[in-house]
């Protein structure tokens, strides 16, 4: 399963609720939505440079679009970005296939010239 991250960045509004009821427990309440959603919560993080929350989960990229849709209906969010990250073991694999499939694969900028060369 993939681990995915999500960085958020709150609403002035949601930073004044959240200032008022600091007990408000924001990761039990991720926590519920990653399991009704089918994700695993992983961890949760607030960047100080960027003013981001970051949040990481474990499962299938085929919900990514749920989850997006779910925090930025909330209306709490100024913005929700999403990615997946790749082990450094899983991306050697996609580096060998890649250089075979690569190798078959027709380039959008490769011009007469060089296909004449690459036939030689």
């Amino acid at each position: 399963m993939a681990i995915i991250e999500l960085r958020m960045r709150f609403t002035a509004e949601t930073k004044k609720s959240m200032a008022a009821n600091p007990q408000d427990d924001r990761r039990q309440a991720v926590t519920d939505l990653c399991e009704e959603i089918g994700l695993s919560f992983v961890d949760g993080y607030r960047s100080m440079g960027s003013d981001e929350i970051i949040v990481r989960v474990r499962g299938d990229i085929a919900k990514i679009p749920l989850l997006n849709a779910v925090m930025n209906g909330t209306g709490g969010f100024e913005s929700v970005r999403s990615d997946v990250l790749v082990h450094v073991d899983e991306m050697r694999e996609h580096r060998t296939r890649a250089q075979k499939i690569a190798s078959r694969f027709r380039a959008p900028n490769e011009d007469e010239i060089d296909r004449m060369l690459l036939e030689e």
